[in-house]
């Protein structure tokens, strides 16, 4: 049985999920944090919040170091990273790791859904991409002894040329900074027009072997052509020896070994309560 919403096309499981939908979508009930500025759409999520963000709790895996903010946060990277569950696309060959990434695949490679900003042109595949795109550029922000409220990027513009000043060497005053910069290019910094190779031999040095000396770093097995050795060596252990660096705790591998240092860090690192 299913129970369908009278307002939009969503439909429930449960009549819980019904009420909790009609709440959160058309009554526009919140559930704020009461110690940060976190708002839930839901009871469940600011519960969640509260325990992850203030109490610090969290889920271990038993067979790896990984430390998950939930329970299903846990389950999700078990069946992902040690039993191999994947969630294939009916659409194409991409197989997601998790449910909502197959969603949000379905929708932005196949339906094409994009979420705009509704006071600009600006669009993204993701919302909360359009929500920080919106607090970063259209939220007002009021100066000090202004009367009116201007754009973040416009108080800082109106900051550094109004309100910062800069001393200058020598010069009984300070000005604006935009006056600054024209009175130390215009007085204080010679322009040399010609480069002399002598004063600069180690970056000719450089510049020759990166542009000039091509056939050195060039890759014997294809037309790969390298700007320097190690790159080289890198191209030849990826692409034709197929040299990998994997992890010793999953099933995670890639290229280039710091890449694995930054996935242990990120993935396996031990999190403290």
């Amino acid at each position: 049985m299913r129970y369908p919403c009278d307002q939009c096309e969503f439909t429930g499981a449960h009549s819980l999920s019904l009420k909790l939908h009609i709440e959160s979508k058309h009554l526009g009930i919140r559930y704020p944090c009461d110690e940060c500025d976190y708002i839930g759409t839901r009871p469940t999520n600011i519960k969640k919040h509260i325990e992850s963000v203030h109490l610090g709790i969290r889920y271990y895996c038993n067979v790896c170091a990984h430390a998950a903010r939930s329970v299903g946060d846990l389950k999700t990277h078990k069946n992902s990273v040690h039993d191999g569950v994947r969630y294939p696309c009916e659409l194409c060959d991409h197989k997601a790791t998790h449910p909502g990434h197959l969603r949000r695949h379905i929708d932005t490679v196949h339906l094409k859904i994009r979420y705009t900003c509704d006071q600009c042109e600006f669009s993204a595949v993701k919302p909360e991409t359009v929500k920080k795109h919106t607090n970063r550029t259209h939220l007002p922000i009021k100066l000090k002894n202004e009367p009116n409220t201007v754009k973040p990027e416009m108080a800082k513009k109106h900051t550094n040329r109004n309100h910062i000043l800069i001393k200058l060497k020598n010069e009984p005053n300070t000005v604006k900074p935009k006056m600054a910069k024209k009175h130390k290019n215009h007085k204080h910094l010679p322009i040399k027009l010609k480069i002399d190779p002598a004063e600069h031999e180690v970056d000719l040095k450089k510049h020759k072997n990166s542009l000039h000396d091509e056939l050195k770093n060039s890759c014997g097995l294809c037309d790969y052509i390298a700007t320097k050795p190690s790159h080289l060596k890198r191209h030849i252990d990826s692409v034709h020896l197929k040299i990998r660096y994997t992890c010793d705790q999953c099933e995670f591998s890639a290229v280039k070994p710091e890449t694995i240092k930054k996935h242990k860090t990120r993935i396996h690192a031990l999190v403290k309560i």
